[in-house]
């Protein structure tokens, strides 16, 4: 299966009619913006990419919380999932690295942006640049240009094995489109501040935010598509973005505030968080068959885990509780630890739940490239200011205390398909637990859209690279402009 297929996908996204030039070469450390924001950058720093005229961008966007909070959110502050904490002087560094398309060199073409975003809670997108998916990636969106290459990471290169060095990855996401890393919310990998996003909300604003004053700051990325992947819980990141950023365009549209139209046009959801309930019902079916591999837990157990699941006042009465109206963040963390503990750890056994073929904690992908990133002539290189964490626990407390983890994001989903307006793919690896294919088909059947039905009378077809001797990678499934792989 497609599990660990080391093979990307890349495409073209379609051409904008706007002819904008790739590549600026001033100076934009330290500039001001228009809603109390600075950026403290770094451009071309030879770090990653270093192919000739592609432009990176690396370092911080600052800004003033309170400043920010009443000049760009307005209304919004009476809505209390959308504070940000106390309306005090709070400096927040938010961690970005950009790279333009390599394509736009060669043919002059207005590539798509992509927005990365890894999950966790509180895991580095720099996981995502380094070490990318471990699945068969394909797009949601049909040639003109499509073409096949092996490959691990995502991102312009690799690390070495000596963990000092990198070689050039010639089939980087960023050969067709421009790549924005960003390490959210603050506290995760190289982003750092005194106050945080605890919930999807939060970081939805603060993502915005960013990405405005991107655009102001390096305006030739103006009127480009905007695609959103994500890993894991970063599913739950882009559907609460897409929801803000639908808000925000309706408050631009009516003249309430001056800031840049948001398009997303795709949505690419690799292993995504997106529905707990689905994701806990199915875990002691996945534990007790998981397609291709070997029971991962005995029967005794998944029985045991099942009877928690179902019974009165159980895992699914307790997440169908946080998912009501009007329920509390106290009902969501319960539902996530109770659930936590008699559901998933138990039918995960010794597994490791990201790749159940190896025990837990499973070696592979190698971590070379957290040793580079902790070199100090590398993080003064790209203008970081803390040491490097892959992944902060403490940001994971954050959002199960807050009851997001427990909250389903499928209606969102659903609206966005049903919308017809952009191009979206779910795909999952086989071998993952946490967030597994069948859970992954479970949500594409259920949700609530236009497409629900041919969905579900329409077959797979089997998706195969005839390079390399790979063949048979997965099997993928569509209707209009939605994608199950």
């Amino acid at each position: 299966m497609w599990a660990r297929i080391l093979v990307h996908i890349y495409l073209v996204f379609g051409v904008i009619i706007f002819t904008l030039p790739a590549i600026i070469s001033s100076p934009v450390s330290g500039r001001a913006l228009g809603f109390g924001v600075t950026f403290r950058v770094v451009e071309n720093s030879g770090i990653c990419e270093t192919t000739h005229g592609v432009q990176t961008v690396s370092g911080y966007m600052q800004f003033n919380n309170s400043n920010y909070v009443r000049r760009s959110l307005g209304s919004h502050l009476s809505r209390s999932r959308y504070h940000l904490g106390r309306l005090t002087d709070v400096l927040l560094g938010q961690f970005f690295w950009f790279f333009s398309n390599r394509q736009d060199l060669q043919v002059g073409a207005v590539a798509p942006t992509v927005l990365w975003f890894n999950g966790g809670p509180g895991c580095s997108s720099m996981k995502g640049l380094f070490q990318g998916m471990d699945e068969f990636l394909t797009p949601p969106l049909a040639p003109p240009f499509l073409s096949c290459y092996p490959a691990t990471e995502s991102g312009p290169c690799k690390v070495n094995s000596d963990k000092k060095s990198t070689t050039l990855n010639p089939n980087s996401w960023n050969k067709y489109t421009n790549v924005l890393y960003i390490d959210q919310p603050i506290g995760t990998g190289f982003s750092h501040g005194t106050e945080t996003a605890n919930n999807d909300a939060s970081s939805a604003v603060i993502i915005w935010a960013l990405y405005q004053a991107f655009l102001e700051a390096f305006p030739q990325y103006k009127y480009r598509r905007l695609i959103l992947a994500t890993d894991g819980y970063g599913a739950h990141y882009a559907l609460e973005f897409v929801k803000y950023s639908k808000q925000q365009n309706e408050r631009i549209l009516s003249g309430a505030i001056t800031a840049e139209y948001v398009f997303i046009g795709g949505l690419m959801l690799n292993n995504g968080w997106i529905d707990p309930a689905v994701q806990y019902l199915n875990y002691p079916g996945f534990a007790a068959h998981p397609s291709g591999y070997n029971p991962m837990v005995t029967e005794s157990v998944v029985t045991k885990a099942t009877s928690y699941l179902l019974k009165d006042g159980g895992c699914m009465d307790q997440i169908a509780a946080c998912n009501a109206a009007g329920s509390s963040n106290k009902v969501c963390s319960n539902a996530y630890k109770y659930c936590n503990e008699h559901v998933y750890v138990p039918c995960a056994g010794d597994r490791d739940p990201n790749d159940i073929r190896s025990k837990k904690p499973d070696p592979l992908p190698e971590s070379w490239y957290i040793n580079y990133l902790q070199q100090k002539q590398v993080q003064e290189a790209i203008g970081a200011e803390v040491e490097y964490s892959e992944c902060n626990s403490d940001l994971f407390d954050k959002f199960t205390e807050s009851g997001d983890y427990m909250r389903t994001q499928l209606p969102q989903l659903g609206d966005l398909a049903n919308s017809n307006l952009t191009d979206i793919l779910l795909w999952y690896g086989d071998a993952d637990y946490t967030n597994n294919w069948l859970s992954g088909l479970t949500i594409a059947l259920g949700m609530e859209w236009w497409g629900k039905t041919e969905l579900a009378d329409s077959p797979f077809h089997n998706v195969t690279i005839s390079t390399n001797g790979i063949g048979l990678v997965g099997e993928v499934v569509s209707v209009g402009r939605f994608s199950l792989l």
